[in-house]
């Protein structure tokens, strides 16, 4: 007999929805990678940004707006990595290196 695999159905809010995806397919598939290659795990992780921030840019009907807005929300999201790193003592390195 067969295993199905488990569905997992993600509903709500669209912020609430994309953490479902995150959580149950994207970080998932990351640790699988990960535990054999770190730099295809992080090549996957980029793959996975760029198809999204390509997707929400080709959606919008401003596209200055949107770039400025996915500029000033990926700084921010820098200078928080940064700072939780910091304040963790973890040094910041390049994906996909040791």
């Amino acid at each position: 007999m067969s295993k199905k695999p488990k569905t997992q159905v993600v509903q709500g809010r669209p912020e609430q929805i994309a953490a479902g995806i995150f959580q149950n397919m994207i970080v998932p598939m990351h640790s699988q990678m990960a535990s054999v290659s770190n730099q295809d795990a992080d090549e996957f992780a980029f793959c996975i940004a760029g198809t999204a921030v390509a997707g929400f840019l080709s959606s919008a009907d401003d596209l200055e707006s949107a770039y400025e807005m996915l500029t000033t929300y990926i700084e921010c999201m820098y200078k928080d990595i940064q700072n939780e790193k910091k304040g963790a003592g973890i040094l910041a390195k390049p994906m996909g290196t040791a």
